[in-house]
Formats: structure tokens, sequence, C-alpha cells
């Protein structure tokens, strides 16, 4: 459980906080500024389960439904984990660099 009872907020930015939540802040927005948008579709027939483990100080999971596209925002380095099954119990099918699933910027210049 965190702590708050020494956090202040004045226009949604911490201005006062012990370490421990001054620490998460920084880290939550070190981890958005380097974050870049993906895609992943689901091409089968089959749920599966996707996870980002190996960036630390994150952890990202979502189920992907048969050809579902998700989005989602990770660091360049991030390696993306697809567990399926066509059962009750999921087994790693397949990891895909995240630097693969980049979504092209089509903003107009």
């Amino acid at each position: 459980m965190l702590k708050t009872t020494n956090l202040v907020y004045n226009s949604n930015h911490l201005v006062k906080s012990n370490t421990k939540a001054t620490l998460l802040q920084q880290q939550i927005s070190t981890h958005q500024a380097q974050s870049i948008l993906h895609a992943y579709q689901n091409k089968t027939k089959y749920l599966q389960i996707v996870k980002i483990e190996n960036v630390v100080d994150f952890y990202w999971e979502k189920v992907v439904f048969p050809y579902q596209t998700v989005l989602f925002y990770a660091v360049k380095q991030a390696k993306l984990k697809i567990y399926s099954s066509n059962n009750a119990t999921a087994a790693l099918t397949d990891t895909i660099p995240c630097s693969k699933l980049k979504v092209a910027n089509t903003a107009n210049s």
C-alpha cells in the first residue's frame, strides 16, 4: 500500500512527497517519455495472453481475443511474449522484439 499522507499535488504535478513516491513518479515519467506506440494482432483462433516482462520496473499483460488488435506503449528494448492455448493452460509460443511492432508515424509534417 502506498502511503500518500505526505503528498501534495498542484495542477497535477507532484510538489512534495516521500522518497518512494518521488522515485515511482520519476520512473513513470521516464518510461512515458521513452515509450513508442506499438501494435500486435492475434491472427489465431485462440485466446492469447501477451506480456512485457523484460523492462526494469515495468510489467504489462493483456488478454488478446482471436483476430483482435491491441495498441500499447513500450520502450524500444521491450520484448512481447505471447502465450497461446486451446485448453486451460497457456504455453509460451513466441517472443517478438517490440521494435518489429512499432506503429509507423503517419502524421503530416
